[in-house]
């Protein structure tokens, strides 16, 4: 026997499947049409990511914590996500901060 869902049935998650970038086809929303870059900034701990994100959020620059993709570390589980145009930024503001890095790549 098969069930259907009535219309007012629907659960929270489903306008989440039309809405949500990573359930639109092409995965993660702009970065995959070429619309904007995404980079992210490794660093040596996770301390380390959490205390340069309230910084970026401080000084308006928009962040985001993401897992780090593991073709580019096994070293810290969490790396900073920013756009091309912040890129500038985040390496001022880590420089005048003393953040160490190990590096920022492209995603």
């Amino acid at each position: 026997m098969i069930f259907k869902r009535k219309q007012s049935e629907k659960t929270d998650g489903d306008e989440n499947r039309t809405t949500n970038p990573q359930y639109v086809r092409g995965g993660r929303g702009e970065a995959s049409h070429g619309k904007e870059a995404f980079y992210v900034a490794l660093v040596y701990s996770t301390s380390l990511a959490i205390r340069a994100e309230k910084l970026c959020k401080k000084a308006n620059i928009k962040v985001k914590l993401i897992p780090t993709p593991r073709h580019l570390s096994s070293d810290c589980g969490i790396v900073l996500r920013f756009t091309e145009g912040d890129k500038e930024g985040i390496i001022r503001l880590f420089k005048e901060k003393n953040l160490d890095y190990e590096k920022i790549v492209p995603l």
